[in-house]
């Protein structure tokens, strides 16, 4: 036997909801008959009843069969009677049909994250990896360019998973009206479809396919190199140089021009405690790339470092202080600049001759010298060999004496 509370149990597995306390009146409904197809337990019983549905206002025909387990047509029909006498009691006291009881209810869709949220989190996740600020700073430029393009295009509310090929387009639209230069051009471009395919992947997909995998990237073009100097120019320079007793400017052309180093970062910012017995330590936070580069000492180089005493200085000073000596403070961005601009125009050497066109002279003079291709590629800091190549192909129009003598 069932107790009043196990009935009443299954009964709200059935959306049978007891009434209401102090309710007068029960709402409409019609007591149960049973269908028992002339005691036949192959075939399924039912018990058929009307009963008020609070969700459509009106009577709503239904079935019970939870009894149709009992093979034995005796014990079957009297847990049947059982249930049609509890079923009927329960309409007449006010139960109604709630749909909603016993229902699991749907679980809350989770919010797709905003394109603006991953561009955040993209960005968090390159400046904690990437080795310098100037790494990092590309990265940032390439977002804030993407956020006005979200913000002038209402896409604020836009969810990565829902962009689309067409959204990637008009970004790539933009970008060829905001620059001209192929470079710049192919690079921001690049960036787009750096940044869709990183959601991509596997732990952070927010789809299959990168929405910006089709872009087309812009034709590459060489960019035009600083002009390298020739071998006269070079004895003039360093002539006048001498003669000005002009010596940090002379050590300064003399890291760029013997260790291919980058005259913005990788010499202004040089500190004592980076010159090594042969070598100059150039650090992630102030070269090019995220390795640190370790170029050698020439003995044109060493010999002016041992001459100025620079390695007897505070290990924490720069080497090029704003006080024409090693000190606390580093000479500006353009300090240099400015001084050998001034040694160009007093010896009348005009055209796109500037302080970096010292690292390729002294790449060309190395490659004439014959020095191993692969020491090279150590000096200036390239960490595949086939950018040397590429670099010594650019070089060639200035290099190749074989050529100059032999083709004839």
């Amino acid at each position: 036997m069932y107790s009043h509370l196990d009935l009443t149990k299954r009964l709200t597995l059935s959306a049978m909801q007891p009434a209401k306390k102090g309710q007068n009146q029960p709402p409409p409904y019609r007591n149960c008959k049973l269908y028992h197809y002339d005691y036949d337990t192959s075939k399924t019983w039912l018990l058929e009843f009307y009963q008020w549905n609070i969700v459509t206002q009106r009577k709503e025909r239904r079935f019970f069969s939870k009894f149709n387990h009992i093979k034995d047509a005796k014990k079957r029909l009297a847990e049947a009677q059982k249930w049609e006498r509890f079923i009927n009691q329960q309409l007449e006291q006010g139960s109604v049909y709630n749909p909603a009881i016993g229902k699991t209810p749907a679980p809350k869709p989770v919010a797709s994250p905003l394109l603006l949220t991953d561009l955040e989190s993209y960005l968090a996740d390159k400046k904690s990896t990437l080795g310098s600020e100037e790494s990092y700073k590309v990265y940032r430029n390439f977002s804030d360019k993407l956020k006005t393009f979200i913000a002038s295009n209402k896409l604020d509310q836009l969810s990565t998973k829902d962009v689309t090929p067409e959204i990637c387009e008009q970004y790539r639209d933009y970008i060829l009206k905001l620059h001209e230069h192929p470079t710049t051009r192919r690079k921001e471009i690049t960036q787009a479809k750096t940044f869709f395919q990183y959601y991509a992947k596997k732990g952070r997909r927010r789809y299959d396919v990168s929405p910006a995998s089709d872009l087309e990237l812009v034709p590459k073009q060489e960019s035009q190199m600083h002009e390298p100097y020739t071998d006269k120019q070079v004895s003039d320079i360093i002539d006048l140089i001498e003669q000005k007793q002009d010596f940090q400017l002379l050590l300064f052309i003399y890291f760029v021009h013997y260790c291919f180093a980058r005259p913005g970062k990788e010499v202004r910012l040089m500190q004592v405690k980076d010159l090594r017995e042969r070598s100059v330590m150039i650090r992630p936070g102030r070269s090019k790339t995220s390795i640190t580069k370790a170029p050698t000492l020439p003995k044109p180089l060493a010999e002016l470092i041992d001459f100025l005493d620079i390695r007897s200085c505070n290990p924490e000073f720069y080497v090029f202080g704003n006080e024409g000596k090693p000190g606390s403070v580093p000479v500006g961005k353009n300090h240099f600049y400015y001084r050998h601009s001034k040694i160009l125009a007093e010896l009348g050497i005009v055209g796109k001759y500037t302080v970096y066109g010292w690292k390729h002279t002294g790449n060309i003079k190395a490659i004439r010298l014959g020095i191993n291709p692969k020491k090279l590629q150590l000096q200036n800091g390239f960490t595949e060999y086939r950018t040397m190549e590429i670099y010594t192909r650019r070089l060639a129009a200035f290099a190749d004496d074989e050529i100059y003598d032999k083709f004839i």
